[in-house]
C-alpha cells in the first residue's frame, strides 16, 4: 500500500532540490526520498548510541590526561580573552515597570 505524504520545503531548499534533480537527471521526489532514506538509515537509535559511546570514550581518554580539566579551563579562558566582547561596558537597559512588578509578585 502506497502511503503518500506531503512535505513543506523552504524555498531556498526547494531551489537546491530542483538543481540536484537536474544534475542527477532524476525526479525531485526520488531525490527527496533517497535523502530521507539515507538520513533515517544513518540516524538509527543504534548509530546514535555508537556515536555517543565514541564521545564518551573520547572524554574518558581526555579525563585520564587532564583529570582536573586544567587544560580545558585554560583554553576556555584564552578563548574568552581572545576576541572583543560586543557587550562589554554597555549597561543593560532597565526592565519595563510591568515586568519589574510581575517579577516582584512572583518572588513573593
Amino acid at each position: 500500500m502506497d502511503n503518500q505524504q506531503s512535505l513543506t520545503i523552504p524555498a531556498g531548499l526547494h531551489h537546491f532540490l530542483e538543481q540536484a534533480s537536474q544534475w542527477l537527471k532524476r525526479p525531485m521526489n526520488d531525490v527527496v526520498y533517497d535523502a530521507i532514506v539515507q538520513y533515517v538509515a544513518t540516524n538509527t537509535p543504534q548509530s546514535l548510541a555508537d556515536r555517543l559511546k565514541g564521545s564518551q570514550q573520547d572524554l574518558e581518554r581526555y579525563h585520564e590526561q587532564d583529570p582536573d580539566m586544567n587544560k580545558a579551563i585554560e583554553a576556555f579562558i584564552q578563548a574568552e580573552l581572545a576576541g572583543p566582547d560586543p557587550l562589554e561596558g554597555i549597561p543593560f537597559k532597565e526592565e519595563p515597570p510591568i515586568q519589574k512588578e510581575i517579577r516582584t509578585l512572583l518572588r513573593g
